[in-house]
């Protein structure tokens, strides 16, 4: 059986509609962002689990990250 799993499209979509609706849930946000942070790879690549990076997806976490006020750049 394989685990059930989506990317990290969602939980950044949710931060920037929080943005975009000025009704910003600081912990909810921090806690999605630590989230998204522990699925990025060394150069800010966004992966299923034991899967190949999705450059869509991982721009949407760059950005949702830079909203949530992560300054951290990443490697190129």
């Amino acid at each position: 059986m394989f685990e059930l799993e989506a990317d990290c499209t969602i939980p950044s979509e949710y931060i920037l509609m929080m943005h975009y609706l000025g009704e910003i849930d600081e912990p909810l946000q921090t806690k999605i962002a630590n989230y998204l942070r522990s699925r990025q790879s060394e150069d800010a690549v966004i992966r299923y689990l034991r899967g190949p990076g999705d450059i869509s997806c991982s721009i949407k976490v760059i950005i949702a990250l830079k909203l949530a006020g992560d300054s951290r750049t990443p490697r190129t």
